[in-house]
């Protein structure tokens, strides 16, 4: 099929259990060789939809289109074996009889057996097992084993690649360093990818493009530069990254807002009216330490991470602020200290809501 066309396109996708609807009107694109994450809490609908956008879910409106061809609306859904995808799931679903070769050809029944053999080991090298073939899966590690998955799920060289939750089972180092590489491994071979997470760290080094769900809507669909500097609401900017809000007004040139911390230029371009209460959202990298800044605030509470330190700063109005300092920066518990703020794009919303 012509690249012409997103590999990936959904058009006003609702699914439903029963009565109750689970994911409604979501629309999003995915190009050829393209990185993208559905990110949101447990019981969203990512998972819904991305077995939807496999073939394993049927939709109860609008459409799902492969390499431009319609595989699912509400009266036909196209078998997943004739979608051209992979999938790649929590628990690695793997043939524990037979051996880490035998996994990784299973889908490759087609082929000869050199050609075979060839692509087996290929796709082995590609995620670091090379040398492995013989072993059986528990004979691997939880990190090792999900590496024999994706290259079970490469070896027919899908054009797109679905995977839920890949790294769940895995410690919080192994998860980081592995979606690095399973990045660079898919991009290598020019393989698209959409992922279904709820950890915000993962999806932002898996994906070039994030959507985030929330009750079944997809909320924004933005790189994660955007998502993390320019969320489009306050209920977006509570979830992505850390941070709190401050209460603002806004001032009479429109364009301005005041806080305890002093006036701002609003960069979101949203038009508020003179006197306007409003939310102001503050980034930990807002804030850098400096002793002698007329800014000051007492630490309520302090969490050590090696080269950084998160602080929760108490204001002299009792609103709160998160900062990362240098852990050279060693502050104690209810100690006042000083800080400057760096703010490149400061975020202001309606206060309409509680976050």
């Amino acid at each position: 099929m012509s690249e012409q066309y997103p590999l990936l396109q959904l058009n006003q996708v609702e699914c439903r259990y029963g009565d109750q609807v689970i994911v409604k009107d979501i629309n999003f694109s995915l190009n050829h060789g393209g990185s993208a994450c559905l990110l949101g809490a447990s019981g969203c609908g990512k998972t819904t939809l991305l077995r939807a956008i496999a073939g394993l879910e049927p939709i109860y409106n609008g459409s799902i289109s492969v390499h431009g061809k319609i595989c699912s609306t509400a009266k036909h859904m196209l078998p997943p074996e004739q979608r051209d995808l992979g999938l790649v799931f929590q628990d690695h679903a793997l043939f524990p009889h037979l051996s880490i070769f035998d996994n990784v050809a299973f889908g490759l029944r087609k082929m000869k057996r050199k050609d075979k053999a060839a692509r087996v080991n290929e796709c082995l090298s590609l995620v670091g097992l090379e040398g492995m073939g013989q072993r059986f899966p528990h004979q691997l590690s939880g990190g090792q084993q999900q590496r024999v998955a994706l290259a079970r799920t490469i070896a027919p060289k899908p054009k797109l690649v679905l995977m839920d939750e890949p790294f769940s089972s895995l410690d919080t180092h192994l998860r980081r360093s592995l979606a690095r590489e399973l990045k660079e491994v898919l991009a290598n071979q020019g393989i698209a990818h959409l992922l279904v997470t709820h950890d915000q760290q993962e999806a932002f080094a898996m994906a070039d493009y994030i959507g985030v769900m929330h009750e079944g809507s997809l909320l924004q669909w933005d790189s994660p530069y955007n998502l993390y500097h320019k969320p489009q609401d306050a209920q977006i900017a509570a979830f992505i990254g850390e941070g709190y809000f401050i209460a603002g007004k806004v001032c009479d040139q429109n364009d301005t807002v005041s806080t305890v911390l002093g006036d701002f230029n609003i960069a979101n371009g949203t038009h508020f009216q003179p006197n306007q209460d409003v939310l102001v959202l503050m980034r930990p990298d807002d804030l850098k330490p400096n002793s002698n800044s007329k800014h000051r605030a007492k630490v309520s509470h302090k969490v050590f991470k090696g080269a950084i330190i998160e602080y929760e700063l108490e204001l002299p109005n009792k609103e709160r602020l998160k900062a990362i300092f240098p852990s050279h920066h060693d502050y104690s518990l209810s100690q006042d200290i000083g800080f400057d703020l760096d703010i490149q794009h400061l975020i202001v919303y309606p206060n309409l809501i509680s976050v």
